[in-house]
């Protein structure tokens, strides 16, 4: 199958881009691993955009406004402004906090109504430069697929793109690879009483009990309403293992599962407002905070941060905090 671009890997950046070269009249096709679109904020269990506005002000617009707003139409999102970082109370950012199970409809119907197509379940194999285009090899179920591309754009989280067409890459070091987390959702959740307990300033003290009694791995407890439901998601799980390797990775979704057995007991007994609440989903995926980076033309560094730096050839807008989760020290 012929198509003017292929995106391999159909996280938010993967459809973002997909959505953009689409509404320009581009013939578009996404291979995705996965059997829905959207990466870490369908499936990780965030549920939340963070910096989505800057003090109450819209910082994107097109097809990200487009999204956000929905999410709120459809009460499936909704703006929190001005929210303190679990991990230092004095930075507050504004978050879209939603319901990832409706943003999956919502990517598949932006990407249908712009015509892109899509290969779920689709493993990237290899990519090959040929005269006038690429031809790559993916795989689904055991069987090969052939596709043929005039352009291609590189979404994968692990640049398996630029890899198999033999780009320099910078892996981290092992010791290096900061922590990972595999979120959960509990439903029946009294979310006035939990948000006044969060109000209240007393989660920092049952935080730290947990920490002390080894429940949980890190000083970390933070709960995400999801709007139009009784539901938070939950982020408190730590792992620390590299990722690219499948055992290890393996070890991290048991390692982070088995805490969170423990957890919720420590949840259900200690915080108020989910005394009742059960455990409806657990992420399907490992939320990894780290990934192979390309040796590009230019490396952002934390001094262009800092100075704001405008470049020429920016595609994209941020506003949030560059927080590194240590696998050491186990500090934020």
């Amino acid at each position: 199958m012929n198509s003017d671009l292929i995106v391999v890997g159909g996280g938010t950046a993967g459809v973002m881009a997909a959505l953009a070269a689409a509404s320009r009249g581009i013939k578009v096709t996404i291979i995705e691993q996965q059997s829905t679109c959207g990466g870490n904020a369908t499936l990780s269990g965030l549920a939340e955009f963070n910096a989505v506005t800057f003090k109450k002000r819209l910082i994107y617009k097109g097809f990200e406004k487009k999204i956000f707003d929905r999410l709120v139409e459809w009460n499936s999102g909704k703006y929190y402004y001005q929210l303190p970082m679990s991990s230092d109370k004095s930075i507050r950012v504004d978050r879209l906090r939603y319901n990832p199970e409706v943003l999956k409809l919502i990517l598949e119907d932006l990407l249908t109504e712009n015509n892109v197509r899509i290969y779920y379940n689709t493993s990237f194999r290899s990519a090959q430069k040929l005269t006038n285009g690429f031809e790559i090899e993916a795989e689904s179920f055991g069987k090969s697929v052939q596709l043929s591309t005039k352009y291609i754009i590189d979404g994968t989280s692990n640049s398996a793109v630029a890899v198999s067409l033999g780009c320099q890459t910078q892996p981290l070091a092992s010791n290096k690879i900061p922590v990972s987390t595999q979120l959960f959702r509990l439903s029946n959740v009294d979310l006035t009483t939990l948000q006044e307990f969060i109000d209240s300033g007393h989660l920092s003290e049952i935080i730290n009990d947990a920490f002390a009694k080894d429940i949980i791995k890190g000083r970390i407890l933070a709960f995400a309403p999801i709007p139009g439901t009784n539901d938070v998601s939950v982020n408190v799980t730590r792992t620390s293992v590299d990722y690219r390797d499948a055992l290890q990775l393996s070890r991290g979704l048991q390692e982070s599962r088995k805490q969170i057995s423990s957890i919720i007991v420590f949840i259900k007994e200690n915080i108020p407002g989910c005394e009742n609440s059960y455990i409806s989903n657990i992420a399907p995926i490992l939320g990894v905070r780290a990934s192979i980076k390309l040796k590009g033309r230019t490396t952002l560094s934390l001094s262009d941060i800092q100075q704001a730096r405008q470049f020429e050839d920016c595609v994209a807008v941020g506003c949030y905090p560059v927080d590194v989760h240590d696998p050491i020290t186990k500090k934020v």
